[in-house]
């Protein structure tokens, strides 16, 4: 940090505010028009001498004052006293200012009703000589209405890093990524972060002017935020799609705004919208026009079915969750809910699903969103982690009233994060497309895991909106969307389920295979067709289907060709039964 010494002299009085020099000993008859920059919270030194004169100390007082904008000071008078042998006299004072900003500093001087100053309130002689590039920039302080990005924003010429408490004293923009220490954003001014921009919080948010995350049809920004938020209302955007029919347009919505109400928000649904809660005991969903299904606020970590006529971004204001959320003893009810409850990201960010902090506690391995194909996509660990803002998810209770989850700040990132990661090792999705609806599953090779269902490590299937073709792993009597098993050494088969909803042609996607070591040969078999095809040849099988299908038609063959020549043909040989009939 640079020293800044500021010397006044009035009457062979030196005036001086430093950062590391006690007191002023330089003798002048100019006010130093110079600024100092600290720190919040960052002591620094304001002195006087008073050289000689016949000025009585008793009668006599010396103050210094700040503002913000040269007017309204704020004065601190100081008493006099005598330093060793020497006659002068000084005064002197440690200050640190705690609120990040650019402020204007004065000084006054009174003897026996005679004043002397820098500056205004009431001192009349002199008031016009504060020269407005008299500062003191405390933090790192906006000086132009701009982007965060561009260094021309800033007093200091440099973008705001991790370690700056920074003051929004002018209208701020953020299209990127943002880092700060804390952030004060001043009264009647804006800080806006747009629908791809991110800001990182170490500390305190205080907002007294407006403060903005931004959502529309391109994107949504994030806001992440580690210590207290204080002052007006945050508002955190949500830009949500129309429906078209009846089976599209749905949405699993969650607040990020504490105990946000519904009515009156633009989030109530007019006549031809709808919202609804999902009631796990009931295995129903509950309406809110529906005066005594009580639904009037979006509770923290909880999520909502909602579905809109019109396009159009909705406003969450209000002050924003901050800190973890926790259920204890959901429910399973047999043959009902099974233990599925609609559950939501309370945080402006995304999150994401790990091993750690997640406490989990007889919860199952994954978590469900719904994708905009009507059906639902499985969130695990290993596989794709991340929970989108405002986003419900479905997770699996998997013992009755025995049970912990918590939903962490420590695990929330940015929506720059990929939904999707590039490559997952071992990782094979399948999927079934009829017009604009279809359904994903999953197999993937994983440590630790068995042939059998694991409950620590496989997802249980759970159907989406009516029209969807369903498709998922069978292990014994459970249907699976994300099923992890071990490494074949020679062969491992699963079977698939599949229903679909329309006499129609259809065809299995894959992708991923990359993914697998070449030694490992994917087969898809069609038990009603008797065909086997090499998917790493052709990843998409075409077939025609019929509602009265035997769903148990397709098998998955992983077999490891370890110390075999790749280019010769492999022998399958299977036996199987299926509608009467035995095929080897």
């Amino acid at each position: 940090m640079k020293k800044f010494t500021l010397l006044l002299l009035l009457l062979m009085f030196v005036y001086s505010i430093s950062q590391a020099l006690p007191w002023g000993h330089r003798y002048t008859t100019e006010q130093a028009l110079q600024n100092i920059t600290v720190d919040i919270n960052t002591p620094f030194r304001v002195s006087v001498e008073w050289g000689e004169g016949g000025w009585d100390a008793d009668g006599s007082k010396f103050g210094y004052g700040t503002s913000i904008d040269g007017t309204g000071w704020t004065w601190v008078d100081l008493p006099w006293f005598q330093d060793g042998d020497w006659p002068n006299k000084r005064c002197r004072t440690d200050v640190s200012i705690s609120v990040p900003g650019k402020y204007y500093y004065a000084y006054r001087m009174d003897k026996s009703g005679t004043s002397y100053s820098f500056g205004s309130d009431g001192w009349l002689e002199n008031s016009g000589t504060l020269s407005a590039t008299s500062t003191i920039i405390v933090g790192e302080v906006s000086k132009a209405a701009g982007s965060w990005s561009t260094p021309s924003t800033w007093e200091d010429g440099t973008k705001p890093t991790s370690s700056d408490n920074v003051a929004i004293m002018h209208d701020v923009t953020i299209s990127s990524s943002g880092e700060a220490k804390s952030i004060y954003v001043y009264s009647a001014k804006t800080f806006t972060i747009e629908d791809n921009g991110s800001v990182t919080i170490t500390n305190d948010l205080t907002n007294n002017g407006t403060f903005t995350v931004q959502s529309n049809v391109d994107g949504t920004g994030s806001l992440i935020t580690n210590g207290t938020v204080s002052g007006n209302d945050v508002t955190s955007q949500r830009y949500i799609v129309a429906y078209t029919a009846g089976n599209n347009g749905w949405h699993l919505l969650s607040s990020p705004v504490d105990e946000f109400g519904i009515g009156g928000s633009g989030f109530a649904p007019g006549d031809n919208d709808d919202f609804f809660a999902w009631d796990e005991v009931g295995y129903e969903w509950l309406n809110i026009k529906v005066i005594g299904n009580g639904i009037t606020q979006f509770d923290n970590g909880k999520g909502y079915l909602v579905s809109y006529q019109n396009a159009a971004t909705k406003d969450f204001s209000g002050t924003l969750n901050n800190s973890n959320v926790t259920f204890t003893n959901l429910s399973k009810t047999t043959d009902k809910g099974e233990g599925w409850h609609l559950m939501g990201n309370p945080f402006p960010s995304a999150l994401q699903w790990t091993n750690t902090d997640w406490v989990r506690t007889n919860i199952g391995a994954g978590a469900k969103i719904m994708n905009n194909g009507g059906s639902y996509q499985d969130i695990t660990v290993g596989g794709t982690d991340i929970i989108p803002a405002n986003q419900g998810f479905f997770i699996e209770a998997t013992v009755h009233n025995s049970n912990t989850f918590t939903i962490p700040t420590s695990q929330r990132v940015h929506n720059s994060t990929a939904f999707y990661k590039n490559t997952i090792p071992n990782l094979l999705t399948l999927k079934v497309e009829d017009g604009d609806f279809y359904q994903e599953t999953w197999i993937q090779f994983m440590d630790g895991s068995t042939e059998n269902f694991d409950e620590n490590f496989d997802v249980h299937f759970l159907s989406g909106v009516s029209g969807v073709p369903k498709l998922y792993s069978i292990i014994g009597d459970e249907c699976l969307s994300t099923n992890r098993i071990p490494e074949p050494d020679n062969e491992n088969v699963i079977s698939l389920g599949f229903k679909s909803q329309t006499e129609t042609n259809i065809s299995i996607q894959t992708s991923g295979l990359e993914s697998f070591a070449g030694y490992i040969k994917i087969l898809l078999e069609d038990l009603q067709e008797n065909t086997i095809v090499d998917l790493r040849e052709n990843s998409e099988y075409f077939f025609n289907t019929n509602p009265e299908d035997n769903p148990e038609r397709f098998r998955i063959h992983f077999k490891s060709t370890t110390g075999i020549n790749d280019n010769k043909n492999i022998n399958i040989f299977d036996i199987y039964s299926y509608n009467s009939n035995i095929y080897i």
